[in-house]
């Protein structure tokens, strides 16, 4: 096949002269000019028809060069097909020339920038292309059916696209199937009692779809125990105790036999330990502790990471739907210790999300009446449990107020109580009877039962009820909300992994990441030592750090935390500080660890258009399927491809003759 040296070009004067003869200029005027060519309206018509006609001939011979400034043309450089030699194009080749690459937004904003400073506020004007169908490029109104003046001047264009052939194959092809290497992170909200001698246990479920496409899973355990390890003595999968896979790989240990805060410890265990004990459908982990002194908690970063391969499909949703466990929690007396316990559970609602439903259960047993509402002094505190009693309230907290059930939104609180006779608590909280101050960003619900800060506790035993324990009535967080439709695109899959944030144990910390994609969620999942609070800013490189959360509670420091895309410059660098804000001083006891890692969905284009002229149908074929897989980059294996191949010129080119109108008018 032969290549046809082609080029945009304007007809020689020759021509020009002999077309200019046999073409008329459409002129739309009233019987009055006619009867009296030297009237006012005939003067005006006169004004619009030269404007128009300068305007083009000035088009026709002054180049980008000339008209435009250095930063205008760098940026047709960096946006179109454009290079620096056509530059040197005249105005109306270049706009065509972009019109006929389809880069129509460009083109309209020559004609703007361009023919704006030619043509006077006056006059209106449309310019349009018209090859077999008329196109109009850019308008500055809608020409009416009968404006007053309205007058038309034309230049006639030709050509072909420069060293490409001048017919052939093209092809285009769409991921009907594609792999994709996603992760699934299944967090484990702080939560946790057991003071001074007690035993806890804490079990949380989660479910796998389909246990033989997981490539791989990690156990962050992040937790806090007693002074000697043995106190963490137990940790299942699915009845299976891996325990003595667990290697803490930070620790911090307060044991100097004064105010003993016991140990904080991070580790990992990954590989066969956990892949091998997964099941298909509901998996449980169950964690077991007897303390000697202080408490046991879990921490925040306690999560599993699962990854898996996963067939992609191009549904998408706008409505997201979440029912979100609470752990199951029993924590038992044991020699005169003491029990209670606190959790922590969240949500997120996207920006500019239409919340449909916000509700959350908390269900709980053998809640002791200790307190109903008193206020630590340092006149005692009065009760209606047992007065002033050491055995339930620590002197050090002096000035909080405290009962026996307690549960906070967002910092705020929403229900405090004594416990019931029967010590049962079933209570319901829902976004428009209770009033939820629900806002965009991460959500968080805290309630303490028996147990705030280390201020008061209970005794025998308490139970935060799971899935684990009732199926039906268990403590969860539901939610419902929408999100505009227009930004679901077909042809492109949502794929969603995780990066260690990395460095050293330390507070604040921070991290920073380059999005090559636009991000369209992302959760950090925060790794602590000792946990006091917790503050997460980001800043978009731009020196004007945004806060995306704070909390003001006693340990109400969730694991998880949702930023919303519109926090972060995409593609860009963005910075992300972590800071545990009573603690920024330096403190060796309040540390965030390198394990800490940020989850980001993005989406990943399944489909590619037409793309060059190629001699062979096959050639077409293989270049969109090698297009089609450099798109989906790492993130996406297309396993199955459908094309479309076209046995045609290069349809996005000027081929035969059109022309250029410049139309003036007057309202």
């Amino acid at each position: 096949m032969t290549k046809s040296k082609g080029f945009y070009f304007s007809f020689d004067s020759f021509l020009a002269l002999t077309v200019m003869i046999g073409v008329l200029t459409l002129v739309a005027q009233s019987s009055d000019i006619t009867s009296d060519p030297l009237g006012a309206e005939s003067v005006v018509y006169t004004d619009a028809s030269t404007t128009g006609q300068d305007s083009l001939q000035i088009a026709s011979q002054e180049s980008f060069v000339e008209a435009f400034s250095s930063s205008e043309q760098e940026e047709l450089l960096e946006n179109t097909e454009m290079e620096e030699d056509d530059l040197e194009r005249n105005i109306v080749d270049g706009i065509t020339f972009m019109w006929a690459n389809r880069e129509f937004d460009y083109a309209e904003k020559t004609v703007e920038n361009y023919f704006d400073s030619k043509i006077d506020d006056d006059y209106e004007y449309q310019l349009r292309i018209t090859e077999e169908n008329e196109t109009t490029v850019y308008e500055t109104s809608e020409l009416p059916e009968n404006p007053s003046i309205a007058a038309s001047t034309s230049r006639l264009i030709s050509g072909h696209r420069i060293d490409e052939p001048s017919e052939g194959f093209t092809a285009r092809a769409r991921a009907t199937e594609a792999t994709t290497n996603q992760t699934e992170v299944y967090t484990f909200p702080p939560m946790g009692g057991a003071r001074e001698g007690g035993d806890l246990w804490i079990r949380r479920q989660f479910d796998l779809e389909e246990v033989e496409s997981v490539k791989d899973a990690t156990l962050h355990v992040s937790v806090h125990y007693g002074c000697n390890e043995a106190d963490f003595q137990q940790l299942f999968i699915n009845g299976q105790n891996i325990q003595s896979e667990f290697e803490e790989d930070h620790r911090q240990r307060d044991c100097d036999g004064f105010d003993d805060r016991g140990t904080a410890a991070y580790g990992t265990i990954e590989g066969d330990a956990i892949v091998d004990n997964l099941e298909e459908g509901e998996n449980t982990v169950e964690m077991r502790f007897s303390n000697q002194e202080y408490g046991a908690y879990l921490h925040p970063g306690m999560r599993m990471e699962v990854e898996f391969e996963d067939v992609a499909t191009e549904e998408a949703s706008d409505l997201k739907t979440q029912s979100i466990p609470f752990n199951d929690m029993v924590a038992e007396e044991q020699g005169g210790s003491k029990t209670g316990g606190f959790a922590v559970n969240m949500f997120e609602i996207p920006e500019g999300s239409e919340v449909e439903e916000v509700s959350f259960s908390l269900r709980a047993e053998d809640i002791d009446q200790v307190y109903e509402s008193h206020v630590a002094d340092t006149d005692g505190f009065f009760g209606s449990g047992d007065g002033w009693n050491d055995d339930h309230f620590d002197e050090t907290c002096r000035g909080e107020t405290v009962s026996d059930i307690m549960v906070y939104f967002n910092d705020e609180e929403l229900y405090t109580s004594g416990a019931p006779d029967d010590g049962e608590v079933y209570l319901d909280f829902d976004m428009d009877e209770d009033d939820l101050d629900v806002v965009e960003g991460t959500n968080v619900v805290t309630a303490y039962f028996n147990s705030y800060a280390d201020c008061t506790w209970g005794t025998e035993e308490t139970h935060i009820v799971g899935s684990y324990t009732d199926e039906e009535n268990y403590s969860s967080v539901d939610t419902s909300y929408s999100q505009d439709a227009s930004g679901l695109v077909f042809g492109e899959i949502d794929v969603t992994t995780t990066e260690e944030v990395g460095g050293s144990t330390e507070n604040p910390k921070h991290y920073t990441e380059e999005f090559e994609r636009d991000v369209q969620s992302s959760f950090l999942h925060i790794g602590k030592l000792f946990s006091a609070s917790i503050e997460v800013g980001v800043d978009p490189f731009d020196g004007t750090e945004k806060e995306a959360f704070r909390s003001e509670l006693a340990r109400s420091v969730p694991s998880s935390l949702y930023i919303d895309p519109e926090f972060y410059s995409t593609p860009g660098e963005n910075t992300i500080r972590m800071e545990d804000y009573e603690h920024s001083n330096g403190e060796s006891t309040v540390q965030f660890v390198p394990e800490s890692s940020l989850e980001t969905t993005v989406r990943v284009p399944s489909q590619v258009g037409l793309g060059d002229l190629f001699e062979t149908e096959e050639e077409a074929v293989e270049d969109s399927e090698k297009r089609l897989q450099e798109v989906m980059g790492d993130y996406a294996e297309a396993t199955d491809i459908e094309t479309d191949e076209i046995t045609t010129g290069d349809q996005p080119y000027i081929w035969g003759p059109a022309s250029v109108d410049l139309v003036i008018w007057s309202e």
